[in-house]
């Protein structure tokens, strides 16, 4: 029953015509008031992630007549049915008469509900709906009448439409990206990436699981300042990697209309402070783990009576709580303590919608740490290696005795043989069985041990692992071998292949062949050309007669005949270099084909046909036009893109040292040949 009120308003009106005098008084009387009425709406809606911009329903209602000629603020609210809108949420406000709600809004508020009456994702519901029209905070509301239907919602963010971040953090492999989401439809996307140390190697964004749709980088000489809070990216194959950020996690938004990426929030650590955790101290965080396939944080802790918090980087500038007077399991910024009991519990955090960051506290088993056994690290021969080379100390992983497993850091530890690691240098640190440790950063450790470059050391290694959720350190077997870092040959920068056929032994000729440098593989050069049994060639840095060859320490499908190289076949060959492992190979070419327009992205697949100095292919589908150059001796990577290729205005171009290519579309049915002989081709 509505409370009665007269309130006497004294409002100063100015008409046109009209004056009213001081002494003129407003008398509202609520039961005067005649609320509008809210249209009928669809039975029923079934949501879809693919949609989220997409209007959902137009909703109307009529204006309030509340007696004189009032100000009213109307708010469209929903619940679930059979609630009597107990815990009504807000859609809209605004002196509006009408709202066009979309697909993202709907399921916004929906999800909402979800977290407040736990019912089952993505499954039919009872809601309804009701326009609150209000003066006054001091005087009660007024509502329109109810209407009823069903709405299925789509789950969470991993429905959502996504954009993809990728980059060295990832392995450049888009099967291991992480995302950015739109929230609320349009064309702007948003989320945490964690890049794990290694935003700085590179990364782009792309718009599908491909290069195709969307290749989002700088532009050529485009440079912006570290940490830059906002930089305009271009699109194509010829952009270039972003590596002007350093943290570990950031917080980005992107408009793919605008193409303006903003770095929003960064930090290096995110971990749960307060007393019913280690204690409000400044070193007092436990340290929350990135689950990368759903990117939220997450941590299975020990708690006690008491109140938690959680915040970046062991500082108190961004620091998250529970929302005041909101739904248990939303944060803010600067929020409330979140009580909690005593026990152990897996807490998973998500911040990626910055409008409803969410926190979950689940019971969770404990570990019994006296259960757990030490990964065991694997033998490993004497090493000699350059510094600019990488070596891989592999382990076990850490077996848990047959409790659940829970997130490992493994660190690689390094000390002189028989110190018993009283001078312990730090190798790296993964979460993997395995790290690859550069020549450089056994070097550093070698110097820091008071040795340095060229000589052999005697050394002792180990893997250290701690667990998620208890103190416990363990510690594997302990691995002595030989190491020597040696200083890496000053291998040069171009090499040309010179002979009978290529350039008729004249440095001056067009003909003399440019060897690629394989991309970002230091000394490793390639080229794939037609050459005739018994015609000679060899090699030189130069285009003169100076440390000219015909061989290395191995030569693999060719003679060395009186100085020169010769193969004993007619034939389209791949020649590949490699002057780290002293090694040349001269064998069939295969050339491939890489992406939609090719049948897929699976390497090694796509083989073209060869015919003489040529090489053919007719598409299977329309895409972008990528192509690479296949070598088994190319050992020292498997990326398929460092030996990639286009046809540009009818010509061969070659990535070699550069970045992604410039784009060009195929179309199904359509032929690609390329002319090896002359650097040429055709899309016919």
């Amino acid at each position: 029953m509505n409370k009665i009120k007269n309130i006497i308003v004294t409002l100063s009106l100015l008409f046109a015509c009209v004056s009213c005098s001081e002494d003129d008084k407003l008398i509202f009387n609520p039961n005067n008031v005649s609320p509008g009425q809210l249209a009928n709406i669809n039975a029923s809606y079934v949501l879809e992630a693919t949609k989220t911009n997409e209007v959902a329903q137009i909703f109307n209602w009529g204006a309030f007549d509340m007696g004189y000629n009032a100000a009213v603020t109307y708010t469209l609210e929903m619940d679930l049915a059979a609630h009597n809108f107990a815990n009504a949420l807000e859609v809209v406000s605004g002196n509006i008469l009408t709202a066009n709600i979309t697909v993202g809004q709907l399921n916004a508020a929906m999800l909402r509900l979800k977290r407040v009456y736990e019912f089952e994702d993505a499954t039919e519901q009872n809601v309804q709906f009701r326009v609150m029209g209000s003066i006054s905070p001091n005087v009660e509301p007024f509502y329109t009448n109810v209407v009823s239907t069903k709405i299925t919602p789509y789950s969470g963010s991993t429905d959502l439409p996504k954009i993809w971040v990728i980059g060295d953090f990832c392995g450049w492999n888009h099967a291991n990206s992480q995302f950015l989401y739109a929230f609320t439809g349009g064309d702007l996307y948003e989320g945490w990436i964690f890049f794990d140390g290694k935003a700085a190697n590179g990364f782009k964004v792309t718009g599908d699981a491909n290069w195709d749709n969307g290749n989002w980088g700088l532009a050529d000489g485009q440079t912006p300042p570290a940490e830059a809070s906002a930089i305009v990216l271009t699109e194509g194959g010829s952009s270039k990697d972003i590596k002007c950020y350093s943290m570990n996690f950031y917080r980005f938004s992107y408009n793919t209309a605008s193409l303006e990426l903003k770095m929003l929030n960064s930090m290096n650590t995110f971990g749960i402070i307060g007393d019913g955790a280690n204690g409000w101290g400044d070193t007092d965080d436990i340290l929350f783990d990135f689950d990368t396939e759903n990117q939220v944080f997450t941590a299975t802790v020990t708690l006690t009576d008491g109140g938690i918090k959680f915040r970046a980087d062991g500082s108190w500038n961004y620091n998250l709580g529970q929302l005041h007077d909101g739904e248990t399991g939303l944060l803010a910024k600067d929020g409330d303590n979140i009580s909690v009991t005593a026990g152990t519990y897996k807490i998973t955090v998500n911040l990626n919608n910055p409008d409803e960051m969410t926190y979950t506290i689940e019971t969770a088993q404990a570990l019994d740490p006296s259960k757990i056994t030490a990964q065991v690290l694997n033998n490993h021969n004497d090493l000699e290696m350059y510094r600019n080379k990488s070596d891989m100390i592999s382990w076990t992983a850490l077996d848990f005795g047959g409790q659940a497993p829970a997130t490992v850091n493994y660190t690689v530890e390094m000390a002189l043989k028989g110190t018993n690691f009283a001078n312990v240098q730090i190798l790296g640190a993964t979460k993997e069985t395995s790290l690859n440790v550069s020549g450089d950063a056994y070097l550093a450790a070698l110097e820091a041990l008071g040795k340095g470059i060229d000589g052999a050391v005697d050394i002792d290694i180990r893997v250290t692992s701690t667990v998620s959720g208890i103190t416990n350190t363990y510690i594997s077997n302990v691995v002595s071998f030989k190491l020597t870092v040696a200083t890496p040959p000053d291998y040069p920068e171009e090499l040309f292949m010179i002979g009978e056929e290529f350039g008729g032994w004249d440095w001056g000729s067009p003909g003399i062949v440019s060897m690629i440098p394989v991309c970002q593989v230091e000394g490793s050069f390639w080229c794939i050309k037609y050459i005739q049994a018994g015609k000679p060639f060899k090699w030189a840095p130069q285009k003169a007669w100076q440390d000219d060859f015909a061989g290395l320490d191995k030569a693999t499908g060719y003679e060395v005949d009186g100085g020169n190289a010769v193969v004993d076949e007619d034939g389209l060959y791949m020649i590949y270099i490699d002057m780290s492992a002293k090694e040349i190979t001269i064998e069939p070419a295969k050339v491939y084909g890489m992406g939609d327009c090719f049948g897929g992205w699976d390497a090694g697949t796509h083989l073209f046909d060869v015919d003489g100095s040529t090489a053919s292919f007719v598409a299977t589908g329309s895409g972008e036009l990528r192509m690479y150059a296949g070598s088994t001796a190319a050992t020292a990577t498997t990326d398929w893109w460092r030996m990639e290729f286009i046809i540009l205005d009818g010509i061969i171009e070659y990535r070699g040292n550069g970045g992604d290519q410039e784009r060009v579309p195929v179309a199904a049915d359509q032929t690609i040949t390329l002319d090896f002989s002359t650097d040429t081709g055709t899309i016919n």
